[in-house]
Formats: C-alpha cells, structure tokens, sequence
C-alpha cells in the first residue's frame, strides 16, 4: 500500500521538524510512505539540524500577508480562486500527482489550520489538498492535527468543513477537538489523541554546569502574531522583569533560547536590557543544538509548546508562558494547570512564577519521576492512531 504523508517538513520552527520527522517514522513502520511539505516546495525539506538556512522565510511570508489582504479588500478572493484553479501551481501539481499515485493521504501533525487576522483563509490550502484527495476516491486521515485560534467565525467554520472531509482525525488536544464538536456533535470519525513529540525517547546526556542551577528560558516574538509596537513593548518589559526577578530570587545561570528562528530578534533585545553575567543566549539551529542544552538545564520556563513538550520527555519540569490556547492544552495533558501562566501580564505572576520555580526545584527528584508516570500514560493516547491506520489499511 502507498501512502502519502504531507507535514511540516520544511520550516524554520524545530517543533515542526520533530513532529513531521516523529509522523514519518511511526508511517513508515506500518506503509510504504512519500513525504511531502506542506509549506512551500513540496519536496524541498530542511536538515532538522541546519534550521538556520530557512531563516529569509519571515520576508516572503509579509509579501504574501499583503497581498492576501489587498485581494480580500478589493473583493478578489473568488477570481483569485478561479485563476489558480486554472492556472495551477507547481506545488499543487507535484501534489496532485503524488496524491493519484497513492493508496491513502495522511496529513497533519502541528497547528495546521489557524488564523491570525481577519483577512487569512488557513483552511483554503488545507480543504484544497483534501478535495484532490475526495476526487480521486482516496481515504484521507488528519492525524494529531492542531485547529485555532480564529479570528472570525467564517473562518472557524471552513476549517471544520474541511477537516469533516477527512475520513478519520484524531486532534493532538481538548480545545481543538472542541472547536470542531461545536459544528459535528455527532461525528464519529473524530477522535482524541496527543501530539506526536510526545513519543520522543530520552537523547540529553547531562553535562551541566558542575554545582550550578541552570535554567532554560525560551521566549516568544509576539511581533509574528502582528501585535502593535504597544503590546510588543509591554511583553519584552514583562519578559525583562522576569529575568531580573530569577536573578534576585534564585542562584541560577539563565539560558534565553528558543526552537523558532524567528524569536531571536526578540531574545537578543531582552538580553541587552538584562546586561547580567548569568544570562547566556544559546542559538538554537537545530534537534542536536536542542538537546544538548537539555543536557545541562534542570528547568525550563517556555512560551513555545513544543520547546517544553521536548523538555518533557527529557523529564525537565516545565513552567508555562502562554501566548496560544494551545500552550493551556499541553498544561491540561501533563496535568499542572497551575504552572502556566499569561505571557502578557507577567509582571501580574512574577511571585507566582518564583514560588512554582522554587517548589519544583527543591522536589527535582520527585518531579521527574511525576514526569516518567505521565509520559506513560500520555504516550498511550497515541495509539488509537495507529488502530486507524490498520483500519485503513485493511479496507484496502
């Protein structure tokens, strides 16, 4: 049996990378399977150790932002959509061609159908991939998929209509799932699973810092969110305050890092404001680069989910910034909804955060071992992908 698998396979995100490398090899095991990107070439993916080369992708992403909305503005959107059908893409090609010359198309794996502005359609790409797939009589199977937030409710409502073509999915959280029940109450092709970096094995081999506390602090840009220079400045402050507050309170080295590229404009603006000894900023390029650092640090405080989800399964304990509702649902999964907190009112949290530091650290023992019980139970969750796979298989 042939399959398709399209996910994240080329990004500047390491989460992504680790979720379409973990898909892929949990695929392969059961069908003979294709990989394809779901972002740009379809056959082009990034070295899950080299990220740093897909870095210019921030440029032609703004291009296309623009063009979106002035073709939304002038009301262009459906001779837009009758011009690309008539004229296809190379990409939708390669596509098309590999989805006909397959047996089945899995696709997901990440937060693939969000929106955050007025003016996207996310699940315009999505839902066209899947009709290529209705057309030509093949299964469709949406695994750990990850929906919202949206910003309208249109667009709430093409990407359940789209995921509702899909034979099967399984969503990787709560929150997702219950976007999509709101519109299908009754749909019993739609399941609940985990994401799949939770199947990732222990690689951090410890080499800290001799005696020394290490801590990992990975931040988010809130400027890819398109947030106004305002609401920018009172993060960067917050994450600043927070710094200087670990400092104070705590004997730590402080670690700022993050998996996507695209925070470190950000990060280095916190450590210039910082100015300490005992801040560090460790590029972070790729998989190796990331568990190297988890090799040293006995605790991390994170913004991005799959940084901490990483960390997790390196028995790390892990505090929460949210920035994403999906940031809540991981806290929801691991069972500590009292260790994560708003990402934009930090200054509000600052003693929260240090007493939740603290009590972690004192009980690091005990910690990871809550971490191993709970990865037991999570990584169980995954399975009811693979009893769809086999379902599909045997239909075949």
């Amino acid at each position: 049996m042939k399959c398709v698998l399209i996910s994240f396979f080329s990004s500047d995100n390491l989460g992504d990378l680790v979720i379409s490398d973990t898909l892929y090899n949990f695929v392969k095991c059961k069908v003979n399977v294709k990989k394809l990107s779901y972002e740009g070439n379809p056959v082009e993916y990034s070295d899950i150790n080299k990220m740093i080369y897909f870095r210019k992708v921030t440029k032609k992403q703004h291009i296309k932002q623009i063009k979106r909305k002035l073709i939304n503005m002038c009301g262009l959107e459906k001779f837009a959509d009758w011009y690309l059908k008539k004229n296809k893409r190379e990409r939708d090609i390669i596509i098309e061609k590999e989805i006909i010359d397959s047996d089945l198309l899995i696709i997901g794996g990440g937060n693939m159908i969000f929106d955050v502005d007025k003016f996207s359609r996310s699940a315009k790409g999505f839902g066209k991939i899947i009709d290529v797939a209705n057309k030509n009589n093949k299964k469709v199977f949406a695994i750990s998929i990850g929906i919202g937030p949206f910003v309208t409710k249109e667009q709430e409502l093409q990407a359940v209509f789209a995921l509702n073509k899909c034979d099967f999915i399984t969503f990787r959280d709560k929150k997702s799932l219950e976007i999509y029940r709101k519109h299908y109450s009754c749909d019993k092709k739609a399941f609940l699973t985990v994401d799949p970096v939770f199947l990732l094995s222990n690689h951090s081999t410890k080499i800290g810092y001799k005696s020394s506390t290490v801590i990992g602090v990975n931040l988010f840009n809130n400027k890819t969110a398109r947030v106004n220079i305002k609401k920018y400045n009172e993060v960067l402050d917050g994450y600043v305050d927070l710094i200087h507050t670990l400092l104070n309170e705590t004997d730590s080295k402080i670690v700022l890092f993050s998996t996507d590229l695209n925070d470190y404009s950000l990060i280095d603006e916190v450590y210039k404001k910082v100015s300490d000894p005992n801040v560090e900023v460790r590029m972070i390029s790729g998989f190796d680069d990331l568990m190297q650092l988890y090799g040293q640090i006995k605790l991390l405080i994170g913004c991005r989910m799959h940084s901490m989800i990483m960390a997790y399964t390196q028995y790390i304990p892990v505090i929460g910034l949210s920035w994403q509702p999906k940031v809540d649902a991981f806290f929801d999964i691991i069972d500590e909804p009292q260790c994560v907190f708003k990402y934009d009112t930090i200054k509000n949290n600052l003693n929260e955060i240090i007493e939740c530091y603290k009590i972690k650290l004192v009980n690091l023992d005990f910690e990871k071992e809550k971490i191993k019980v709970g990865l037991e139970k999570i990584r169980s969750e995954f399975r009811i992908n693979e009893d769809i796979i086999s379902k599909l298989i045997g239909e075949k």
